[in-house]
């Protein structure tokens, strides 16, 4: 900034799970040493918990159909986002506040001092794992809509469909088993309203991720966590992050149960003066 003038508010904005790629931070990885050795890390960190490698997943064409599959995406994702955090960094761009989408929770949480890098990438793999393992298959889709009227639908025809995020005011997901979704989009196809299926397999965010939330209880419960240094906007509330809650498993388990409150979470943001926004 000028001589004179304070420093901008800047929020990291960490990526949740669909943003995935083949090949993503390929040529970052060969050409940022800060990059390549937070991603060397998470790999050496991995080795126990994958069958394969993650440098492999992230950057090798004959594992793109790994990378899809959540045990893998998870852990990649945020591999990636720690790395490029790591990049910004060296070159004197920080955080002021952090901001994640459902997964990319995790990111801001290990750069905010909540969880250490270790724990929390075994963690998302641990957490990827068990939604892979003990959760049924269902489907996800973007509907142009609000929030109210979503709902008012999901709650006369939905079943076990629900509201899994609300990204804008007129931009929301919704998550459930597939036949009950196929249902509800078709009524909402029939009202003209614009829908998008997303390329996921399992039903994040809904009733269908409850047979995974007693096992990461504890598997959350058996690493530390701490105050948050820079300030996180909660996925669950859509406000500042509480210690009680950065501290708490409980937090860390209603996390993948309940809707992502993004749209309430940005302007959380607005309020708190943030001028830019990285996403990472």
């Amino acid at each position: 900034s000028r001589k004179g003038t304070a420093q901008p508010k800047v929020a990291f904005l960490c990526t949740g799970q669909g943003a995935q790629y083949s090949g993503m931070g390929k040529n970052l990885y060969r050409q940022l040493v800060a990059f390549r050795d937070v991603i060397d890390e998470c790999d050496e960190i991995l080795q126990e918990d994958l069958d394969v490698s993650l440098r492999s997943v992230m950057f090798e064409d004959d594992f793109a159909e790994l990378l899809l599959q959540t045990r893998y995406t998870q852990p990649a994702l945020v591999a990636f986002q720690l790395a490029m955090a790591a990049h910004w960094a060296e070159r004197g761009v920080r955080p002021t506040h952090l901001i994640g989408h459902s997964v990319g929770e995790f990111t801001a949480a290990v750069l905010s001092g909540v969880f250490t890098r270790r724990d929390a990438i075994k963690l998302v793999a641990e957490r990827g794992r068990l939604m892979t393992e003990r959760c049924t298959p269902g489907a996800m889709a973007a509907v142009s809509c609000d929030e109210k009227s979503v709902s008012e639908i999901l709650a006369e025809h939905g079943g076990s469909v629900c509201v899994a995020a609300v990204n804008s005011p007129s931009q929301v997901v919704i998550s459930g088993s597939t036949p009950d979704m196929e249902a509800v989009l078709d009524i909402l196809k029939r009202n003209n309203t614009k829908t998008r299926s997303l390329s996921v397999r399992r039903a994040f965010h809904s009733g269908l991720m409850e047979p995974m939330l007693h096992e990461f209880q504890i598997a959350v419960e058996r690493v530390p966590r701490a105050p948050s240094r820079i300030p996180i906007v909660s996925n669950v509330t859509g406000t500042i992050l509480q210690d009680a809650d950065a501290c708490s498993s409980d937090y860390w388990v209603r996390h993948i149960r309940a809707p992502v409150r993004f749209s309430d979470g940005v302007a959380c943001l607005l309020e708190h003066g943030v001028q830019c926004w990285v996403e990472i």
